[in-house]
């Protein structure tokens, strides 16, 4: 057979394979699986998927935020974790995509309601910074004379925690660091190291660790897995933050104001998404604000102001010269003055709603300086100091108060000698009938919330800015150290 004829029968042969070979098998639509498939809001999400294109990137969605990359492989197949956000309970949707071609695919996640805890999420401990535990039950007036250190580790000075889930999470200026200690044993499980000197206050909330990091020139607001420490997103990047800054959470959403800019933030913790920046509503603002029923509360220069929660606009002023941060029962906002040097300070109770002042307390002249009061249970609680020449020492009187949330009228009043308890801005904790005061020069102070008794005195050294919180049956109290205690 000569070679052209071979060439030939060669073409044919291909023609007829051709004809009768089946076709190949078209490529299966693009479909995902989860594991698990319910649960509560900060859920780790095993997504497996399968049918993408080959080697393409795919955009991972919790309904339509975008929280996730994934990259197929050559079989189209791909397997990323994915953090839930903050949702309302019910069912939501994962959905996986792919641009070129255009493709998707969808699975459903039922979130769980978040059981409620007994854990001290954020700085002053909830959305209003009342400062109170209402789930407290192992601590009370009746034990409160046992209190003991229980363990302390060296970290985390004059920094407010917070505690989720058996963690407790802290800053550590001198360190430039976040980190995590297991609460049974104060153990460490991670430490990261920040860009800036972060600030004193965290806040948690599904999975996710808010913090933020302050220099003289500016800062930046970081997101943190709560169970490696990995940073997941970086905001603000510039922006004035002052160093009493704290992140306030709310329903997926974080709040703060920032320093001499005058503006109040609000972002996606998810994601950092900036959602609205307020315009200047004071000179200056605190770093703090309280957050309650949709209005944003914050104060500074030349008084207090709030805002709508979805939107940043002013809803009120009230003009109550310079104040500290507020904190709110919701009904009422509380907030001490801070007027120029040579005039006395009060404390306001201003109509949430309006901002229409309802009623004032003004310390004798003798006793200028004041703190963020303590709400819980119907009453109001806070600290003013008289000081001489010897003061810090023994020339400084405070006296903590409690007053009716209604009236303003003071229930009663306790005075100490020698103390400073300004050192700190959080200076209350309140849970089941205790009330808990760090001194600057005398350790954790405990007190009968309800007729000012003192119950127990504990030297604990606390040299800076000392702030107790209350979590789990243990008061976690940060000095010098990190303390537990308890009975």
């Amino acid at each position: 057979m000569t070679s052209r004829r071979l060439i030939k029968v060669s073409i044919l042969l291909a023609l007829i394979v051709g004809i009768v070979a089946p076709a190949p098998p078209a490529s299966a639509a693009p479909r995902i699986s989860l594991s698990p498939r319910e649960g509560p809001a900060g859920t780790r999400v095993r997504v497996d998927g399968a049918g993408f294109a080959p080697r393409t990137r795919i955009t991972i969605l919790f309904d339509d935020l975008a929280l996730a990359k994934a990259q197929s492989n050559l079989r189209g197949q791909f397997s990323v974790q994915l953090l839930t956000p903050w949702a309302t309970p019910g069912r939501h949707y994962v959905t996986a995509r792919q641009s070129r071609p255009a493709a998707s695919a969808r699975a459903a996640f039922d979130v769980l309601p978040t059981p409620a805890t007994n854990d001290w999420l954020q700085f002053a401990h909830d959305p209003q910074a009342s400062g109170f535990n209402p789930l407290e039950s192992t601590l009370g007036p009746e034990n409160a004379g046992a209190l003991h250190i229980l363990r302390s580790a060296p970290v985390g000075g004059g920094s407010t925690p917070a505690v989720s889930d058996g963690v407790v999470y802290y800053t550590d200026a001198t360190r430039g660091t976040v980190g995590a200690l297991r609460q049974s044993d104060l153990s460490e499980l991670w430490v990261t190291t920040l860009d800036e000197v972060p600030t004193g206050r965290v806040a948690v909330e599904a999975g996710r660790v808010l913090a933020a990091g302050w220099t003289a020139s500016g800062g930046t607001l970081y997101a943190l897995d709560a169970e490696t420490g990995r940073i997941i997103w970086r905001a603000l990047q510039g922006v004035t933050i002052d160093h009493r800054f704290a992140p306030r959470l709310v329903n997926g959403v974080v709040y703060g104001a920032f320093g001499d800019e005058g503006r109040v933030y609000a972002l996606l913790a998810a994601t950092g998404k900036e959602l609205w920046s307020s315009a200047p509503a004071v000179t200056s603002v605190d770093g703090e604000v309280a957050v309650n029923d949709g209005l944003v509360y914050a104060s500074g220069h030349p008084g207090t102001v709030a805002l709508d929660a979805s939107n940043g606009a002013v809803v009120w002023t009230a003009s109550t010269a310079i104040t500290f941060a507020a904190s709110t029962d919701g009904d009422r906002v509380f907030t001490w003055s801070y007027p120029a040097s040579g005039s006395q300070r009060r404390l306001f109770a201003l109509d949430a709603t309006s901002g229409t002042i309802l009623w004032t307390f003004s310390p004798a002249p003798e006793e200028p300086a004041a703190h963020p009061p303590a709400v819980a249970n119907g009453f109001v609680y806070s600290v003013s100091q008289a000081a001489s020449a010897n003061c810090p020492g023994a020339g400084c009187i405070d006296t903590v108060r409690a007053f009716r949330a209604d009236t303003g009228a003071v229930v009663w009043q306790t005075t100490f000698a020698g103390l400073t308890f300004l050192a700190g801005r959080s200076m209350f904790a309140v849970a089941n009938g205790l009330l808990y005061i760090g001194g600057r020069t005398g350790g954790l102070y405990v007190l009968d919330a309800s007729t000012g008794g003192v119950l127990r005195v504990m030297p604990v050294d606390s040299a800076d800015s000392p702030r107790p919180i209350v979590a789990n049956g243990m008061v976690i109290f940060t000095g010098v150290d990190i303390y537990e205690i308890g009975v």
